[in-house]
């Protein structure tokens, strides 16, 4: 893979001790370049192309795991918004369907703070697109994009149907399309019309435990019937008498649950990668190391991870210390190592389940072992966390950002500021051998080169 350096670079005059210095301009502190999914609509199922392409090419009877079929949260965390347009009481059955979720299984919901991987739970009305007004993706295919729940109309007045539709959102797909369904029920398509047969395609997901007449993913006898009179979904004989609940729409099961345990409990083990396969480098990407952050915050806050309900943030500011250990010490050394950036993420997982905190706080998990590597750039720590806590300082100051929360945005760490000057900025003139002290000053200097900064001086 060919990594940039992602620089923006306009070339300014300004005095530093008598010299003419250049100075690198703001590089308009963008979201992070990350490629969309496209999306295959099932009923209300939203299913990445790749996605997709997974759970039908292959021949029955050959179950893909969990990593590679569900579209999992990372570190079962989910930064999530609530559209404004709900009633109040609709608000209240998205909570409560949240919580129920997080009762047995270890997915946390967090209010969105500044991350830009989240569940956006919207009540939009149905289009040509999606002509269903209750909708949602399957998990998240891809970190640091907008995930959306779709509860339009009157679908959250619902409980029941809140709760379907968050599990397709923490990976579950629909019980009677497993692919071993047909040992259970006979699907009667001459009573469904023809534009809706797709809705009961089997697909190669994977399962966890026996089929579940009562799974909160299970649809009615009736779904999508032409002839209300007449059942859709028809038990095999012997399963009658298990079919009583099926299509129940009043929580999940404990089937479900323990499904969904069975998914996020399985990402905490040891990394595929098992060696560095890119070549070791001198740049990197801002996005990388974004992103990294992002990951980072999850973990800590993940109920297997370190389990702090605040992330990167102690006592409401961000946490420049583990940011510079892990970041800085760990996976951008990897990185360089020629690491990819999961393989270097793996590392630094692992190597934080060796940290006496993790063992605290999980006990009965065995840590994990982090691969040995050779960094070919030396990440001073220390040097990134006095970077770190000079940029919030300057933030906060009258005569920088003149912000009073500093690098804290909306309760969370401001990321994007930290991307943005201290890896676009400030890394990156001293990896082209500027001093520390001359990258310090040319990161203030394109600070004072933003339109933020213009407009309070």
């Amino acid at each position: 893979m060919r990594v940039v350096l992602v620089v923006v670079a306009i070339v300014l005059a300004v005095t530093t001790g008598g010299a003419q210095q250049p100075i690198v301009r703001d590089p308009h502190l963008r979201p992070p370049v990350v490629e969309e999914p496209r999306y295959v609509l099932i009923d209300d199922m939203l299913i990445a192309t790749d996605q997709f392409s997974r759970v039908t090419a292959r021949p029955q009877g050959a179950l893909l795991d969990f990593r590679t079929a569900s579209g999992y949260w990372d570190f079962g965390v989910i930064p999530y918004q609530i559209s404004p347009a709900f009633t109040e009481r609709q608000r209240q059955n998205i909570v409560a369907a949240i919580e129920g979720w997080m009762t047995t299984a270890p997915v946390v919901f967090v209010r969105r703070t500044t991350e830009f991987g989240y569940l956006d739970i919207t009540r939009d009305a149905p289009s040509d697109t999606q002509p269903s007004s209750c909708f949602s993706a399957v998990g998240q295919f891809r970190r640091g994009t907008r995930v959306v729940t779709n509860l339009g109309d009157n679908c959250a007045d619902s409980l029941g149907t809140t709760y379907h539709e968050l599990g397709h959102l923490l990976g579950l797909y629909h019980e009677h399309s497993r692919a071993d369904r047909d040992d259970y029920v006979e699907i009667n398509l001459a009573n469904v019309p023809a534009n809706a047969h797709f809705a009961f395609n089997k697909l190669t997901f994977p399962v966890y435990g026996p089929y579940d007449f009562g799974s909160v993913m299970h649809y009615s006898a009736l779904a999508f019937a032409i002839d209300r009179s007449k059942p859709v979904i028809i038990p095999r004989p012997g399963w009658v008498s298990a079919a009583a609940n099926m299509g129940q729409r009043v929580g999940p099961s404990n089937l479900d649950h323990s499904a969904v345990a069975f998914l996020y409990n399985g990402q905490l083990r040891a990394s595929a990668v098992t060696r560095a396969t890119e070549s070791p480098r001198r740049t990197f990407s801002r996005d990388d190391f974004l992103l990294a952050m992002e990951r980072l915050n999850n973990f800590y806050r993940s109920r297997y991870g370190l389990n702090r309900e605040q992330g990167l943030s102690v006592g409401g500011r961000p946490d420049f210390l583990g940011i510079a250990q892990w970041i800085f010490d760990v996976y951008l050394g990897a990185r360089s190592a020629g690491w990819s950036a999961d393989g270097a993420f793996d590392i630094v997982t692992a190597a934080l389940t060796r940290s006496e905190e993790w063992r605290q706080k999980n006990p009965g998990r065995a840590p994990l072992t982090p691969a040995p590597f050779q960094a070919t750039v030396a990440f001073d720590r220390n040097e990134f966390l006095s970077v770190m806590q000079q940029l919030d300082a300057f933030y906060r100051a009258p005569e920088g950002l003149q912000r009073p929360e500093g690098l804290s945005l909306n309760g969370g760490p401001d990321f994007l500021g930290l991307a943005t000057w201290v890896f676009d900025v400030y890394l990156s003139e001293r990896l082209r051998g500027t001093s520390a002290n001359a990258a310090w000053v040319l990161t203030q200097n394109a600070i004072r080169a933003t339109d933020e900064w213009r407009r309070k001086h």
